[in-house]
């Protein structure tokens, strides 16, 4: 792992590399997190399923995931990420005021 990625840094200007700073990568990186959170919650509720969807389970499992993560993201980190830029450390506040 940590050769490739020192392989992505070293050769990112090449074009088989240039994809990872595209728009659509860039955004999956911001959603990693919530992706890595609920990745399990579609997976299991369809592999439940008690029609079985068969070879399609994977598809509909990844939409379901990315709707997931994209909401997750943009309607609990994104406002929490808002507030935190508006405050100051309080060691900061303290050393204006000492």
């Amino acid at each position: 792992m940590a050769i490739l990625i020192i392989q992505c840094i070293v050769l990112s200007d090449q074009s088989l590399w240039r994809w990872l700073d595209s728009k659509p990568a860039r955004y999956i990186g911001r959603i990693s997190y919530p992706l890595y959170l609920f990745h399990q919650l579609p997976r299991q509720i369809i592999g439940s399923h008690p029609l079985g969807l068969g070879a399609s389970d994977t598809v509909v499992t990844l939409v379901a995931t990315l709707a997931l993560a994209m909401t997750s993201y943009h309607i609990l980190e994104m406002p929490f990420l808002r507030m935190k830029g508006r405050w100051q450390p309080l060691r900061t506040v303290e050393r204006q005021t000492g």
